[in-house]
């Protein structure tokens, strides 16, 4: 049986320590996952701002040599004629982006903006006469449009050298143009841009709030096809970055819910497995104790019949008076314990089988010291005193499990007093708001301070040390704890090493309805 108990506590023991180890072990999977996904979203979200800049940015240069192309296309140079051929083709949507066919990167001197000759391939002569005539016209085509961009450069050089940036963007527009282009990009967030200068550090705020470039700061250069010594940056910052997080990782929350319920599960299994181990360990110990208490009755009871029913002893007027004195203590001390086995399934019953009456309380305190004095007086010469001072004493109680209260109360403070000092047993009543308070004190051994919080616990002793006249076995306070909650009632306990002990009761005070 040791044995088996043993093992069993080694199997709790080690069902604990791998729940605990498997939560641990989900908890570090879940924060490398959330670290992981972070770090990933960060990078999506870092690629896709610099991506929408780009975007913006190329379409802020796009426009601008739009403008300078309508310029060309409304004027009497050779070239208006290719450049109303080029916006037609722009508007029509043959092409995407007047970038792609003309230079986006010429060469910075005036004297470079010169198309190199044409490659021309060897035309195979087995290609009809209409096909090499396409050819040779849109070669011609993309000839004078690389020419037309090639001025058109030049041009946009010259007028904005001498030129602020803040007269070459519309805020308002840049605004649109980049909120549009996050948005294409999955970046729906609040942000602030600004203009800043590579060259002079300058910062062109373009009707901003008040900006500060920090590392926070996301940078695009504008105007990169302009072959100029100047040089600006679009800068971007965004006020609540987090949100996108959030936003991608809220499907995350469900989860982490369901851990932190898996967590209290775990945590109350645990507290569940070590209170039942502990109470296992507590109703053994309660039954090898009452089976010892059992047989010493018993045991006693058959000697003494034997004796009397055994025709060989001479029995005599004094043994029989002995014997039966026996037979009478020790059925009466059966009766104790068969009380207090009864105790047990008390504990465990509902509200409904106390029966509740309107009783004065002052009355029944008063009617059990009357009988219970006599067992203080004959205990280290002890005093019971009483002081009830309750105006307003009437109670809603059951008169028999509110009597054992009281008894059992002063039934402790016999059991555990101290035999340097004699005895003092005080109850008092007094009233408090809406209650009526019951106090029981004693100047006993007291109760230490790791032992006072479970003394209303089932099966619980508290250590007497070297003292082993104390029998008990731990249901006394946990059926008054239980029988007070019944009665709608508080508890409460103090106590100090060598000092005593005082037990307070509330109860609500009746009411007629």
């Amino acid at each position: 049986m040791k044995n088996f108990k043993f093992n069993k506590k080694i199997i709790v023991r080690i069902a604990v320590g791998l729940m605990a180890a498997a939560y641990i072990s989900l908890v570090i999977i879940q924060i490398f996952y959330l670290r992981q996904t972070t770090e990933l979203l960060n990078t999506q979200f870092d690629n896709s701002v610099r991506r929408a800049m780009q975007q913006t940015a190329k379409t802020l240069d796009e426009q601008e040599v739009i403008k300078i192309i309508d310029e060309i296309a409304n004027g009497n140079t050779p070239d208006a004629q290719q450049a109303k051929e080029l916006l037609s083709k722009y508007n029509e949507g043959d092409i995407n982006s007047i970038f792609d066919i003309g230079p986006v990167k010429p060469s910075p001197n005036f004297e470079d903006f010169r198309l190199p000759p044409p490659h021309h391939r060897q035309i195979n002569t087995s290609i009809s006469a209409t096909a090499q005539e396409t050819m040779k016209r849109n070669s011609s085509y993309v000839e004078k449009t690389h020419n037309l961009m090639l001025s058109i450069f030049a041009r946009r050089r010259y007028n904005n050298m001498t030129g602020l940036i803040t007269d070459r963007i519309d805020p308002i527009e840049l605004r649109n143009i980049l909120t549009e282009n996050l948005s294409a990009n999955g970046i729906k967030l609040d942000f602030n841009f600004a203009i800043a200068s590579r060259n002079s550090g300058c910062i062109y705020r373009i009707g901003e709030p008040s900006f500060t470039i920090d590392d926070e700061c996301y940078k695009e250069k504008l105007f990169a096809s302009e072959p100029s010594q100047q040089t600006y940056d679009l800068v971007v910052r965004f006020s609540n970055k987090q949100t996108f997080f959030f936003e991608h990782l809220r499907l995350i929350i469900p989860f982490v819910i369901a851990m932190t319920l898996l967590l209290i599960l775990c945590v109350w299994t645990m507290m569940y497995l070590l209170s039942e181990q502990r109470l296992a360990e507590i109703q053994n110990n309660f039954v090898r104790n009452m089976t010892h208490e059992l047989k010493t009755p018993v045991a006693s009871i058959s000697l003494a019949s034997q004796m009397l029913s055994d025709p060989s002893v001479i029995k005599s007027d004094d043994m029989v008076k002995r014997m039966s004195t026996t037979i009478s203590q020790e059925s009466k001390r059966l009766v104790l314990l068969i009380d207090t086995v009864l105790q047990t399934s008390i504990l465990d019953k509902d509200r409904s089988s106390l029966k509740l009456i309107p009783t004065d309380i002052n009355d029944l305190i008063q009617r059990v010291t009357e009988s219970f004095a006599i067992k203080v007086e004959n205990t280290h010469s002890g005093v019971l005193k009483t002081d009830l001072k309750a105006s307003d004493a009437i109670a809603e109680v059951d008169d028999m499990h509110f009597t054992n209260i009281i008894f059992n109360l002063m039934d402790n403070a016999v059991k555990y007093s101290s035999p340097e000092r004699p005895l003092i047993i005080e109850i008092k009543t007094h009233n408090e708001m809406e209650n009526l308070i019951i106090e029981i004190s004693d100047n006993g051994i007291g109760i230490d301070k790791s032992s006072l919080k479970h003394i209303f616990e089932k099966y619980y002793r508290v250590s007497t040390g070297d003292r082993h006249d104390i029998k008990g076995f731990g249901l006394g306070l946990a059926y008054v704890h239980n029988m007070v909650k019944r009665h709608n009632g508080t508890i409460t306990a103090e106590s100090e090493l060598s000092i005593g002990t005082k037990f307070t009761i509330s109860l609500p005070i009746y009411k007629e309805k």
